[in-house]
């Protein structure tokens, strides 16, 4: 009796310890997760394609990225040149941004679609660069640069560069008036503004932390 409650005890050992061995092997092999992802996305495409001009009226504007993009602050990171009000849409999916305007394109002039360094992927990491996609629905595409750096004794990473056409408004009031072009600066303080019409201009630094487009003494 005695032996045969030994071996019983032994048998009940052998067979828990067959069912420990799947288990323990199942946590050998490589840690989960791996490195953490800190590369800044970049865009790879856009339709339509820049410096393209004749482009149809009703030509749907789409820009691709490397990677997924977070959509949380998209429409604060993008700036449209001239400025359609405030009915734009945009719509991401995966690694393609839609813009959607509420009215078609106007007939001869030069669009300027600015992807601010706002953009975030996924991972939380930033467009280093602000992007510049320009194109015209008439036969010329406005083609005049402003390049520049900003300074300042704090971060000057994300600060808007506003540029007022002085053609159009000799006096302009960033409190008051939206301006005729935007950009950001990357993480070094450098900006440019690209596909310009001829003209002069004045240029406002601004960090705007409400995302306003227009200038708040307190903010």
């Amino acid at each position: 009796m005695k032996n045969s409650t030994t071996q019983s005890k032994i048998l009940h050992a052998l067979i828990i310890f067959a069912l420990l061995i799947p288990f323990s092997c199942a946590r050998q092999g490589a840690p989960p997760g791996g490195p953490v992802d800190k590369v800044p996305p970049i865009i790879v495409g856009a339709v339509p394609p820049t410096q393209s001009v004749n482009v149809p009226l009703d030509t749907d504007i789409e820009i691709v990225f490397s990677e997924g993009i977070d959509k949380a602050n998209i429409a604060d990171a993008v700036f449209i040149t001239p400025y359609p009000g405030e009915d734009v849409k945009f719509k991401v999916k995966g690694k393609k941004l839609r813009i959607e305007l509420p009215e078609a394109l106007k007939p001869n002039r030069t669009y300027v679609f600015t992807i601010g360094t706002d953009v975030k992927d996924l991972r939380n990491n930033r467009l280093q660069q602000a992007f510049t996609l320009a194109f015209s629905t008439g036969p010329q595409i406005d083609n005049n640069t402003i390049s520049g750096k900003v300074y300042g004794k704090d971060k000057v990473e994300g600060v808007l560069v506003w540029a007022y056409d002085l053609s159009l408004n000799p006096s302009p009031n960033p409190q008051d008036d939206p301006a005729e072009y935007i950009t950001q600066c990357g993480a070094s303080g450098d900006y440019t503004l690209s596909y310009l019409a001829q003209g002069t201009y004045r240029l406002f630094a601004v960090q705007d932390k409400r995302n306003q487009r227009l200038r708040n003494a307190e903010t």
